[in-house]
This record gives structure tokens, sequence and C-alpha cells, in this order.
């Protein structure tokens, strides 16, 4: 009988090991593939976090360039505007007439802090400059435009980061030069429109 017990209790033993024995695999075999999955799953969420993140930089970054283009292009199909660049007028009454008008333009732009120059010559050679450098230049000579990558082309920009041209030296910052030339058909008569984009 006692044999038997023991026998009994040695049995119940093995079989309550093997029991917690197997419990315990399956329980890490469990806790190993909840925790890959967990991480894949975090992984996952990470990778899509930073997608997004991605896609909205570059969606606010594409609307800046879009609004600075626009600008020039304003500039170049607004009709009082491409009348005053192209009309080749010496006078100060169509520049003064033009001025409120364009100061309204580049004031109500979102992206008025990152252009460090907002440029327009005149068929006539007369300029008018905005921008957060426009008091920083140096006088405008042939020369000096002629440094404006893509100042005789018919539009250029984005293309290249360079030191400001028309910036006293010493105070010379990097810059992103967009240019754009209008000319009226039929004639000599040449405008340009800069804009110099500040780097972030």
């Amino acid at each position: 009988m006692d044999k038997l017990k023991f026998r009994r209790s040695g049995i119940q033993a093995r079989v309550l090991a093997l029991t917690m024995f197997f419990t315990l695999g399956a329980s890490l075999v469990i806790a190993a593939s909840n925790m890959h999955q967990m991480t894949a799953e975090w992984e996952r969420t990470t990778i899509l976090n930073a997608e997004y993140a991605l896609q909205t930089a570059a969606s606010a970054i594409r609307r800046d360039v879009d609004e600075i283009d626009d600008l020039a292009g304003w500039c170049a199909y607004n009709p009082g505007m491409r009348t005053y660049l192209l009309t080749g007028d010496t006078a100060s009454n169509q520049a003064l007439s033009m001025y409120p008008t364009l100061t309204a333009k580049f004031n109500s732009m979102r992206t008025m802090a990152y252009i460090q120059r907002f440029l327009l010559i005149n068929a006539s050679g007369r300029q008018m400059m905005f921008g957060t450098a426009a008091t920083n230049a140096v006088t405008l000579t042939p020369d000096i435009l002629q440094r404006i990558p893509g100042y005789d082309s018919p539009n250029t920009g984005w293309d290249c980061i360079l030191r400001d041209p028309l910036a006293l030296n010493s105070q010379a910052a990097n810059t992103i030069p967009v240019t754009h030339t209008l000319t009226l058909p039929g004639t000599d008569r040449t405008a340009h429109v800069c804009i110099f984009v500040s780097l972030p």
C-alpha cells in the first residue's frame, strides 16, 4: 500500500512537473511570438509615422516653392505689372502707382520671411527691391546684375545655391536664385524678376 502511494505520488509529481514544463514552454513561445509581433508593429508604425512626416514636410515645401514661383508668374501676367515692366517708361509716376500693389502682394505672402530679395528691373532699367536683405545691397550696375544666374535666360531657378551676388561682401548669405526674364514680342524690351530665397 505504501509502495502504491509512493508510486502514485511519484507519477503525480512527474505529471505535475511535465505539465508545468509544458506550460512554461508554451508561455515562453507565446511571449516570444507576441514580442516579435509587437516589435514588428512598432517598426511598421514608426515607418508610417516617418513617411507621413516626410510627406507633410514635402507638401509644405512644395506649397512654399509654388507660392514663390507664383510671385514671378504674377509679375509676368498681371496687366498692370506687365505694363510697368515692359513699357520702358522711365517716369517715376508709374513706379509710384505700382509700388502699393507690389507691396500688398509681397506682404500677403506666407513665404515673405524666406525671400531675401525680390528684385524687379523694368525695360528702362528702373529697379524696385523688397525682402529681408533689401537694404543690404551693392549698387546694381550691369556688371553686378550679370552675376545673377539665369539673368539673361528665359526662366531659371531652384537649381543652385550660391552666395548672394547682390549683398555687401561682408554680409553675403547663401541663397537660392529664381529668375524670370520677360520680353515684349517684336521689341527689344526686356524686364527681369529676380527672387533670392534664403536657406532655412
